[in-house]
């Protein structure tokens, strides 16, 4: 009798743990169709949004355009002057949403270039400390050391920034605490396993931490969906964690969000990287010296984030570097001592003066100075590639390592 009830109770422990084993499948497969339906709907949203984005810009310039000629012919104490405001800032708004829209659209087919993504985080949580009140307690750890990852500057500061902000938001930035770690390690099989990846090897941790009012499972399974929002229209477009999961997808990572009503959010990404080795670094990425580490350059972009990344690099090779964002300005501070300089690099697409444009009036001051063009177009696009005096052109984005070299190349052979 004995026996025979020892015999059942393991037949119910073993029935036990099968059914648990089946279930933890069931789940994980459930959870693996969820991302890729997920993928699949994003991916389809995306080339809907890259089609239409072209029109809808197209639609909104006359808009923008008739509203603002019809306030200028308009008395400042008209009725209608605040209706046409109104218009012109609906307008504008609809504009920016476009302009989010191209990007989303554009990053399922990423370039993949090695970054150093220390100085570029620091930076970022440098600038969102400066916008947060300080009843917001900021901790962060950011390893020196932590190596480069496969990525364009922008895109790296464009997922901080919506990521440490939407954090912010989720604390209605009155009181709470922000935690950002970033880190590297080696992952194997077994530690990749809850991320959607399965290629062992060298991986960047992007955590970010917040006390925030939480989300339900719902909300959770939306936050990456274009337009969803759980804020008012007029606070938000919708679209900065759908640009997050683009660019991190688009390098080829992924992203877990763990969170519940009241009791905040956390933020796990990773991204392929390259391991930081200060004794025996990647021949690619940093067995190269610049020739002339010392020369100074006169660096000209209207974008900020590239007038501050680009010249930061720089500036830690050794070379000097003044930037300017607004070509009126470069081209005073270049006429007041043409001799001050020994090469300039210009953002081809600008207000005020294009590239182009500005490198004719800085070869009318001085002939020899090599002039770099750096644009986001193809060569043929914007009529550069024959230009006598337009020494290189560099498309962005661009690696570190390559522009160096058309420097060194630009400088020693200026003719």
């Amino acid at each position: 009798m004995g026996h025979n009830l020892t015999y059942e109770k393991k037949m119910k422990n073993k029935q036990s743990a099968t059914q648990q084993t089946d279930t933890s499948d069931t789940i994980s497969s459930n959870t693996n169709e969820l991302r890729l339906n997920h993928a699949r709907r994003l991916e389809a949203i995306g080339t809907l949004a890259g089609g239409i984005a072209h029109d809808l810009n197209n639609i909104l310039t006359p808009i923008l355009i008739n509203a603002e000629v019809a306030l200028l012919d308009l008395p400042k104490n008209h009725s209608v002057r605040y209706n046409i405001e109104q218009i012109i800032s609906a307008t504008k708004r609809a504009r920016d949403l476009v302009k989010q829209i191209r990007t989303f659209s554009k990053l399922r087919t990423l370039k993949k270039d090695p970054l150093m993504i220390s100085p570029i985080a620091k930076e970022t949580i440098k600038f969102i400390k400066g916008t947060l009140p300080s009843t917001i307690q900021i901790s962060s750890y950011v390893n020196p050391e932590v190596g480069y990852v496969f990525a364009a500057p922008e895109h790296i500061h464009l997922m901080l920034m919506n990521l440490l902000s939407n954090a912010a938001s989720a604390m209605d930035q009155q009181t709470g605490k922000l935690d950002i770690q970033i880190w590297g390690e080696e992952m194997n099989e077994q530690s990749l396993s809850q991320f959607n990846i399965h290629k062992p090897g060298y991986y960047i941790h992007i955590l970010i931490k917040d006390t925030g009012h939480g989300m339900d499972d719902m909300v959770k399974e939306r936050i990456f969906d274009p337009f969803f929002t759980t804020k008012e229209w007029r606070e938000t477009t919708g679209m900065g964690l759908s640009v997050v999961y683009g660019i991190v997808t688009g390098y080829g990572g992924d992203i877990l969000v763990q969170s519940a009503p009241g009791h905040g959010s956390i933020f796990q990404i990773i991204l392929p990287g390259i391991k930081y080795d200060g004794q025996n670094e990647d021949e690619n990425l940093v067995d190269f010296k610049p020739k002339h580490g010392n020369a100074k350059i006169l660096f000209i972009d209207d974008d900020s984030i590239i007038a501050e990344v680009v010249p930061y690099s720089l500036t830690h090779l050794g070379y000097q570097v003044v930037v300017e964002t607004e070509p009126k300005k470069a081209l005073a501070l270049f006429t007041k001592d043409p001799y001050q300089f020994d090469i300039v690099m210009t953002d081809q697409i600008m207000p005020q003066f294009t590239g182009l444009e500005i490198a004719e009036k800085i070869h009318q001051l001085r002939h020899d100075i090599p002039i770099i063009i750096c644009t986001g177009y193809q060569k043929q696009d914007v009529n550069i590639e024959h230009v006598p005096f337009i020494k290189a052109i560099i498309n962005k984005p661009f690696e570190i390592k390559k522009l160096i070299q058309t420097i060194d190349q630009v400088i020693s052979n200026p003719k």
